[in-house]
């Protein structure tokens, strides 16, 4: 009854709104209060471990309100009380049901913390909630003062006096440790009973924390490593540690052993294509449909071989042959590391997983960039031209043919050359036979001057055709 009259107060209120922005945050914080309210009753350690997780998050600033997330412009999610503080206060009481009389009370402080807390924050029901926990710890604080019961006590209770705390502070491999060693008196079944919910609250606390990090990974690597701080990497690949763990899982286990190489990513030691070992262990991770954790460190590998196979292609563009052929090799080292990886990729996984290839394909499609030779320059035959019955038609025919070599695609710099230098000579040749000076020449030919200067000078001995056309050269520098 008190709930629904805090739930009816809070509602009449204008409710706080959580804009746009902080809506990732918001919508993973208010998911998780959905599920630590509903598991008040049943798990309330459970519980108590979601609010506590939404109450250390520092981005989270409003709580303890009615609050509506704006998840698209103008549009906003149905209100929601937001009461962490509340609802933990509310299962730190319920918690109190099966503590022993010393942990009862440190639970009833515990509550009545939050739920001065949540009060402070205008939540009325708080302040009564708090009242009655008053009461409470003040009559367990009397009945300890009572005479001791006679009655030889509980194992149980006795045992959980040692095993609370443990399991308040996550400790599980200590928890776990007391009830194989240090549980005299308690039963074989409460023994198994303790077991498995120290397993349960490990998992939880794993299950959890990949929750959390999975969705934030996801959208690091879409942005990119290095684009984080070292402080916001160190926050971000905060994995539970692991002295008191007695479970693992997988995705936390993938991240440990992948983590030194996340980190030279984001420092910049490494490329993100170093990182295609860990994209190729992480198949395991999800089996079914398309892999999140796949699809984001692929995506960064993938985009970082490109770009370092396209730079290598800018890099050939009118580099000598020597710089070219390094700058394929390099490019063809970075081709066969791209195929090492994805040739440790099961069938059925590239299946499910179609962008490998179409990546690969892609990949492959960069290498037409690459400047080849041109081995029809060498079969223009300069001389015929001279024993033609017209040498002016057949130079031109001949500079015909030179003009759609030179538009043919990603030539070599010393394909373009010898055409650049065989076209000007067939320009030159035509304008001097036909009565034109050296200067008048050479002033037609500036733009092909232009583009032999860039593609390096002439290709062989321009004295071959005469002074006359050698000074047409000369002009040209």
């Amino acid at each position: 009854m008190i709930y629904l009259m805090t739930a009816f107060a809070l509602l009449t209120q204008d409710p706080k709104t959580v804009t746009r922005q902080e809506k990732t945050e918001y919508n993973a914080a208010v998911a998780k209060c959905r599920e630590g309210e509903a598991m008040i009753d049943s798990d309330p350690q459970a519980a108590i471990d979601k609010f506590t997780e939404i109450i250390g998050n520092s981005r989270i600033r409003l709580v303890e309100c009615t609050i509506r997330i704006e998840q698209r412009p103008a549009e906003y999610s149905d209100p929601y009380n937001f009461l962490p503080y509340q609802f933990r206060g509310k299962a730190r009481m319920n918690q109190v049901k099966k503590a022993t009389p010393e942990n009862a009370q440190k639970l009833v402080s515990s509550a009545i913390e939050d739920f001065q807390e949540s009060a402070k924050r205008n939540v009325t029901s708080s302040a009564d909630l708090q009242k009655s926990a008053e009461a409470l710890l003040a009559k367990l604080k009397a009945d300890v003062t009572k005479p001791p019961d006679t009655v030889k006590a509980d194992p149980v209770a006795k045992f959980r006096e040692k095993w609370d705390p443990l399991m308040l502070q996550k400790r599980f491999k200590a928890a776990k440790a007391i009830i194989l060693n240090d549980s005299e008196g308690v039963s074989a079944e409460d023994k198994k009973s303790f077991l498995e919910n120290t397993e349960k609250a490990c998992s939880s606390v794993l299950i959890n924390w990949v929750s959390d990090f999975r969705p934030r990974f996801i959208s690091a690597m879409n942005v990119g490593l290095d684009q984080k701080t070292g402080d916001e990497f160190n926050e971000l690949f905060n994995l539970p540690p692991t002295e008191e763990l007695i479970l693992s899982h997988p995705a936390v286990d993938w991240v440990r052993q992948n983590l030194q190489a996340f980190r030279d990513v984001q420092s910049q030691k490494l490329p993100p294509h170093g990182l295609a070992a860990a994209a190729a262990t992480c198949a395991p991770l999800e089996e079914a449909g398309v892999n999140r954790w796949f699809r984001a460190v692929e995506g960064s590998v993938f985009q970082s071989f490109k770009n370092a196979i396209t730079a290598e292609v800018d890099k050939s563009q009118n580099a000598a042959k020597a710089d070219r052929e390094k700058a394929r090799a390099q490019a063809d080292a970075l081709m066969n590391q791209w195929k090492a990886f994805a040739g440790k990729l099961d069938a059925k996984f590239i299946e499910r997983h179609k962008f490998v290839p179409e990546h690969e394909s892609q990949l492959h499609k960069l290498f037409e960039g690459f400047p080849a030779d041109l081995a029809d320059v060498d079969k223009i035959n300069l001389e015929a031209a001279f024993t033609a019955d017209v040498p002016d038609a057949e130079l031109a025919k001949i500079d015909g043919a030179l003009a759609g070599l030179e538009s043919r695609p990603n030539l070599s710099r010393e394909s373009r050359q010898r055409i650049y230098t065989a076209r000007i000579t067939v320009a030159a040749l035509r304008g001097l036979f036909n009565g034109k000076t050296e200067e008048a020449v050479a002033g037609e030919l500036a733009t092909l001057g232009q583009k032999l200067r860039e593609a390096g000078g002439p290709d062989g001995d321009v004295k071959k055709y005469g002074p006359r056309v050698e000074k047409v050269f000369a002009q040209l520098r």
